[in-house]
């Protein structure tokens, strides 16, 4: 018996050397690029004079990718209401920044405060392991 116990420790140990030792694959750090590249697309579009398509981007970018990726809820979940509100908020001031016909500097500043909020909020759910939330069925 002991001999079987060895042999199984040692079949264990070999195993263990054969698996990888790399840390998982970030999720949200490239969510956070995906909606930085989109608002710059959006930001993009504002300095060109089209405030309109530019508001539509950013209102986009929020539903289709924050949103639907489920990043709005992993940082509720994560990081707190109180936070995720105020980085919606900020998506918001964009829109109607551009909506007031802001200058494009200035709208500039507010896309690059967002994106490196939001680069850092995916940095601290990846370091934190923050799966995906999954929505609860409806009844």
């Amino acid at each position: 018996m002991k001999r079987f116990i060895q042999f199984l420790c040692a079949m264990a140990l070999v195993g263990s050397a054969a698996a990888p030792l790399h840390a998982a694959e970030p999720l949200w750090a490239p969510i956070a690029e995906k909606i930085g590249q989109a608002l710059a697309a959006g930001e993009t579009l504002y300095q060109a004079g089209d405030a309109e398509a530019a508001q539509k981007k950013v209102q986009g970018v929020y539903f289709g990718v924050f949103e639907a990726e489920k990043m709005e809820a992993a940082m509720r979940q994560a990081l707190g209401n109180a936070h995720t509100d105020a980085v919606e908020k900020e998506f918001a001031a964009i829109r109607k920044a551009m909506k007031n016909k802001a200058k494009p500097e200035a709208v500039a500043g507010m896309v690059e405060k967002l994106v490196a909020t939001l680069r850092q909020d995916a940095r601290q759910l990846d370091a934190d392991g923050v799966a995906r939330p999954v929505e609860k069925p409806k009844k």
